[in-house]
């Protein structure tokens, strides 16, 4: 379960526009009910700030930061005619293409009068008047059904003379794509046997499991450090895939 306080650690989370007070805040666990009709139950961190420049400044500033962050801007909703408008960034699971079993994270930058509570359409003034603004940033990170691991893959050579492949994905070391078998019967007792230090991992934030996270930084350290302390030449190289 994603959690109010692991969103508030997002990077995401912590953009901060110069100047900018915060006014409000609202957090959601994941499982909580939010929203229109109290539908939503994403994990969700809402703040709403005060600021002294230009509404064009302040999404210049957050969406070069989003951009360089991976997000991609994702659209636009203005409200008849007012300065009221929504602005939406996106960033896939972890951040990865986008599959029928995920869905894109959120980020919203809402521009909304100062003088009312809540956005965003039914309370412009119809006297000509301009209203302060406020501006709102809203976090939206759904679960995945199913999540993103890091794959790793090894090539690994011995005397210059290419032996096969080894990989580590979602907790499980494997080396049957070394043909010889009395060589890949060495790796195999090599890995077992390798003096492992030891590796100190902790949860990530989107709950991937510490076992997986200690397989992959004991197959990483097999690989880059112990094999070619006994003789061999390594390459490795990593990549995500979709757990099942």
């Amino acid at each position: 379960m994603i959690t109010k306080e692991q969103l508030a650690e997002r990077q995401e989370a912590k953009l901060h526009f110069p100047g900018a007070r915060l006014i409000a805040q609202e957090a959601h666990d994941e499982g909580d009910a939010w929203g229109t009709a109290q539908s939503s139950k994403d994990a969700m961190l809402r703040c709403r700030w005060a600021f002294d420049a230009s509404a064009d400044a302040v999404l210049d500033w957050y969406q070069d930061r989003l951009i360089r962050a991976g997000w991609e801007y994702a659209g636009l909703t203005t409200f008849g005619g007012t300065p009221v408008a929504s602005h939406y960034f996106e960033l896939d699971q972890d951040p990865l293409p986008r599959s029928r079993e995920t869905r894109p994270q959120v980020f919203n930058l809402l521009f909304l009068s100062a003088e009312e509570p809540d956005p965003p359409k039914n309370y412009w003034p119809d006297d000509g008047s301009t209203p302060d603004l406020h501006f709102q940033t809203t976090l939206v990170v759904p679960s995945a059904s199913r999540r993103w691991y890091p794959r790793l893959t090894a090539e690994i050579w011995k005397d210059g003379e290419y032996i096969g492949v080894g990989g580590e994905w979602v907790g499980v070391a494997e080396f049957n794509d070394i043909p010889d078998q009395r060589e890949q019967s060495r790796i195999w007792d090599l890995f077992h046997t390798a003096p492992l230090p030891e590796i100190d991992v902790t949860d990530s934030w989107d709950g991937e499991d510490a076992d997986c996270l200690r397989s992959r930084e004991k197959f990483r350290w097999f690989i880059e450090t112990y094999l070619p302390s006994v003789g061999y030449d390594t390459i490795l190289d990593e990549e995500r895939q979709l757990s099942s």
